[in-house]
């Protein structure tokens, strides 16, 4: 069995979990960044078709098919499986090497995306805007959070050497792939999250993210 052996069904569209397996799988290069990739059209509806939910019985994407053909979702759990079955395929460990990190890093791992008025139309789900406008909140609270996180832990670990799942995390919870980096940051100045700013600065620039359109880019 190798890492070539699996088909991961993803979507065309920047939609946060498919892209994290995505950063996830360039961060860990090799073979892993040479997984074959079947994209679904969410727009089209292509990932509640009745073949998709043989695979996933929620229709959702990422879903990993295994080379027994059984198949796994959750953008987590196939990051933490294909750590876990390939362990020598690649020195970065993104889970860490120690497995009270890993306990951790699964702990701190959800929508008011404008891609989903279409889909949730085609699929007949209402949608009501004023949730939008509370997720809105709860998701500058966050940030706040974070932010206060953030400022914390720089004054105990002020240079972090190691790099973790849990540092691409938020990433793929912001905007950027929609509304672009300039106005994600605009908003973080505005908001005064300095240290939220660094941080997606910094991420923003390693060359598993730095890529147009981070879930359906090209490896």
């Amino acid at each position: 069995m190798s890492l070539t052996d699996h088909l991961l069904y993803d979507s065309s569209l920047p939609t946060p979990n498919p892209r994290r397996v995505h950063i996830f799988l360039r961060e860990k290069g090799g073979d892993f960044a040479r997984i074959p990739t079947q994209r679904l059209n969410l727009q089209k509806v292509e990932h509640k078709s009745e073949e998709h939910l043989k695979r996933n019985a929620a229709g959702q994407v990422p879903t990993l098919r295994l080379p027994s053909g059984k198949c796994i979702s959750e953008s987590v759990t196939i990051c933490q499986y294909l750590e876990t079955a390939f362990p020598s395929s690649s020195p970065i460990k993104l889970f860490g090497t120690d497995p009270r990190i890993g306990a951790l890093l699964s702990v701190h791992w959800r929508n008011n995306h404008p891609a989903t008025g279409l889909i949730t139309q085609r699929l007949g789900v209402q949608r009501f805007p004023d949730f939008g406008d509370e997720c809105k909140a709860w998701y500058i609270d966050q940030l706040k959070w974070l932010d206060a996180l953030f400022k914390a832990k720089r004054e105990t670990f002020p240079a972090p050497t190691e790099v973790y799942v849990a540092d691409f995390d938020p990433l793929t919870a912001t905007p950027e792939d929609l509304v672009g980096f300039s106005m994600v940051n605009i908003v973080l100045l505005v908001l005064d999250l300095e240290a939220v700013r660094e941080w997606h600065g910094r991420v923003s620039q390693r060359p598993s993210v730095a890529v147009k359109n981070g879930a359906a880019c090209k490896f």
